[in-house]
């Protein structure tokens, strides 16, 4: 089975279509002892929490869309250089 060249182009735009203009869910904010607690969805299985000035960012699986990264820095120590 050939696929013709408008075949292609008609379903990459449905496909592009779809996921630009999927809706994110909004932000949930949980109240806590020492400032709320922020659960912000990036994308599928993709999720950052913010409390305070802390950040977690949950990246169980990426996508195959997306660039292949390195591990950032740890972060520092509170204690002080290693």
């Amino acid at each position: 089975m050939r696929f013709r060249p408008i075949e292609i182009a008609v379903a990459s735009g449905l496909a592009f279509a779809v996921t630009a203009f999927a809706q994110r869910p909004p932000a949930d904010t949980i109240a806590a002892s020492g400032g709320d607690i922020t659960v912000i969805p990036i994308s599928h299985g993709t999720v950052e929490v913010v409390h305070g000035s802390h950040v977690i960012l949950v990246d169980p699986a990426r996508h195959m869309r997306d660039p292949l990264y390195d591990a950032p820095p740890p972060p520092p120590r509170a204690d002080g250089p290693a």
